[in-house]
């Protein structure tokens, strides 16, 4: 029991995080965010088209998916083409898909 009196003592009395990366305070530029907000909407867009193609094309190779309901990772792009695309799975339509940060 002392211990989880001493282990949640240095959670209260700790500094709240700042949000700030201690490498990178300054944030993106204006070009820098105009980027990632146009490979966001190339995602979602590509999704909405039932373009395979285009959604990998959104990602890097050593991507990383994170399945819901703590499934394990699914870890590089051919991984993930086979988790959401599995061979000979009906085709999968998406009317609506919203992104926010």
């Amino acid at each position: 029991m002392a211990m989880i009196g001493v282990a949640l003592a240095l959670l209260l009395f700790a500094p709240p995080p700042t949000g700030k990366s201690a490498r990178c305070d300054a944030g993106l530029s204006a070009v820098d965010e105009a980027a990632v907000r146009a490979v966001i909407e190339k995602y979602r867009r590509s999704w909405l088209e039932g373009d395979a193609e285009g959604v990998m094309a959104t990602l890097s190779s050593d991507a990383v998916l994170l399945p819901a309901h703590g499934a394990a990772p699914v870890v590089g792009g051919d991984a993930i083409r086979r988790y959401w695309w599995p061979a000979g799975a009906p085709p999968t339509t998406i009317t609506v898909l919203d992104i926010s940060r």
